[in-house]
């Protein structure tokens, strides 16, 4: 047997395809929304992998930049001893070049 259809009035088939539309309204709407908010979340992701992009390179930069700086710490030392000498070398010849003139002059 098949259940009885019920038997809707003109007023109330309209009254119904009102509430419908109105539904299909509200849905249209929010999935408007939801496709805005998408675009929105879409380009903010694109920044954040830009910048992330950007704090490596930095950061390897900076790794770079730390093994430069620790290979010139471990050579002042070196070059601290190689000034003092250097130092010492040119007032050595400066003393000697004025004892030379000092002979010549005859002050001495």
């Amino acid at each position: 047997m098949s259940e009885p259809k019920p038997s809707w009035s003109g007023e109330e088939r309209r009254h119904g395809y009102t509430v419908l539309t109105t539904r299909m309204d509200v849905i249209h709407n929010d999935v408007t929304d939801i496709k805005s908010a998408l675009k929105e979340l879409t380009a903010a992701i694109t920044k954040l992998a830009l910048i992330e992009e950007r704090q490596t390179k930095t950061s390897q930069s900076l790794d770079k930049i730390e093994t430069r700086i620790s290979r010139l710490e471990h050579q002042i030392p070196i070059y601290t001893a190689t000034a003092k000498w250097v130092d010492r070398g040119v007032v050595a010849l400066v003393a000697g070049a004025v004892v030379f003139i000092a002979k010549k002059v005859g002050l001495m």
